[in-house]
């Protein structure tokens, strides 16, 4: 499976937005109706094992049955505020695309920074 970057921009987005000790058990209708449910199952796991965020999955007969996300951690905001920009993030997204190469949040982290540098 690979890495939806739309998807893993709009979940950040989400978490980024909850209030101090808050945590999300469901996402938007906006972001369910968008995107399928084997990417933002694994774009849920991509976020723990990355450690962008607070998270707590709970897995019955090889699925995903619930999970809980909660404040971002420090990586998971240096990267939103990365690419939070539509500018910036349309950038990352092609140069990636460029390359020929998967998505990764390594990937992801490197040509955001890569952009911003050039932008200053």
């Amino acid at each position: 499976m690979e890495l939806n970057p739309d998807c893993l921009r709009d979940i950040l987005s989400e978490i980024a937005k909850l209030p101090m000790g808050n945590f999300l058990n469901t996402l938007p209708k906006e972001i369910t109706d968008k995107y399928s449910e084997d990417d933002i199952e694994y774009t849920i796991q991509i976020i723990e094992e990355e450690e962008l965020a607070h998270v707590s999955l709970n897995w019955g007969n090889n699925v995903l049955a619930r999970y809980s996300l909660g404040q971002v951690t420090l990586s998971g905001q240096q990267l939103y505020s990365k690419i939070k920009s539509d500018t910036v993030w349309n950038k990352v997204k092609d140069k990636i695309r460029s390359i020929g190469s998967a998505f990764s949040v390594e990937l992801i982290k490197i040509a955001a920074g890569n952009i911003i540098n050039g932008m200053l």
